[in-house]
This record gives C-alpha cells, structure tokens and sequence, in this order.
C-alpha cells in the first residue's frame, strides 16, 4: 500500500512539473505573439494587448513613470506611425499617441515624456501631413484636441488693485499649457466643433 501511495505521490510531482514548465513555455510564447494569443484566447482585447506590449517596452527603463494607460480610440489604433526625431534616437509613434509636445518634450497617452530634437513647425507639419485634424498649435506647444479636459482662464490681483489674466489648457494628466487669449477663443470654437 505504502509503495502505491509513493507511486501516486511522484507521478503528481512529476505532472505538476511538466504543467508549470508548460505555464511558462505558453506564456512565453504568447507574449512573443500576441496574434496567436488572441487567436488561442479570443477574449483578449486590442487594448490589453497594447498594454502589455507598453508594459514589456517599458521594463529596464528609469526614465518613465509607471503605466497608467489613457484610452486610444479604436480607429486611430490602425493609423501609421510617425517619425519623430528625439534626443535619443527616434520615436515612432501614431497620432493619436500623442497627447501634446512643448518645446523640448513631448507627452504620450501612456504618461511617457520623451525629449525631443526637433522644431515645433517640423513636428506639425508632420502631424499636419498624417491628415490629423486634432492638432492645435499654440506659440510654444502642440496640443492634441482628443485630451484636452478644460480651457481656463485665471485671474490675478496685483498690488494697487489691478488684475492681470492669463488662459490655459488643461490636459487630461492635469498638466497646465499658458495660452494666449486669442489662442484660447480659437481653440474653445475647435473644441466646439469636436464635441457633440
């Protein structure tokens, strides 16, 4: 009795090897080819895909904060890359990645900053040729109309009783853009447009 029991014991051991060694083996393989994932799957969102491709991108970098993706519509999702030169290479990003660029840094929908190494004007004319019609150019930014939360205008006093104003976009990772008041109208009627 106690040799069957043995028996039984390290066949179980033995199977739950091979079953953790198989874990890991589709895992692997899944995380290398997430077609054939979403294929095996088929509950396996677009979405979560990107997110874990962002998250499998990210390891080993210091640079970035923590992955909190924003939502990317899913028809822009298909949209081509573009490329943008940075002071560590090259971006390759879809527009709609793109949440606003100032002029030293640019903002993507998953929280990155990259610093960039080329002009505003380049930029958007390169935003202007993908046929994206979201883009706004302001003076010193490029913001991206689809992550624009609220345009602001802030008031301050000033010693003897008069008052200055100043507007300002607020994206939507809380970052504030100073715009011009003329800027500010010309955006409010583009967002107008953009809004239902």
């Amino acid at each position: 009795m106690k040799s069957l029991l043995t028996f039984i014991f390290n066949a179980a051991r033995n199977l739950s090897l091979v079953l953790v060694i198989l874990f890991f083996c589709f895992t692997y393989y899944f995380a290398k080819h997430p077609e054939e994932a979403e294929k095996w799957l088929g509950d396996t969102s677009e979405e979560v895909l990107y997110q874990q491709k962002v998250v499998e991108e990210e390891e080993g970098e210091a640079d970035f904060v923590s992955v909190q993706s924003i939502e990317i519509p899913e028809s822009n999702r298909s949209a081509k890359k573009l490329t943008i030169p940075t002071k560590e290479g090259t971006a390759y990003l879809r527009p709609s990645q793109i949440m606003y660029t100032d002029t030293d840094t640019l903002a993507t929908t998953n929280l990155q900053k990259i610093a960039i190494a080329s002009s505003l004007s380049r930029i958007h004319s390169v935003l202007e040729a993908s046929g994206e019609s979201c883009f706004f150019k302001t003076k010193n930014s490029i913001l991206n109309c689809h992550y624009v939360m609220q345009v602001l205008r802030v008031s301050t006093k000033h010693p003897g009783g008069s008052y200055s104003y100043q507007d300002y976009v607020v994206m939507e990772d809380g970052k504030r853009i100073a715009i011009s008041q003329d800027k500010s109208e010309e955006l409010k009627n583009l967002l107008e447009q953009l809004s239902i």
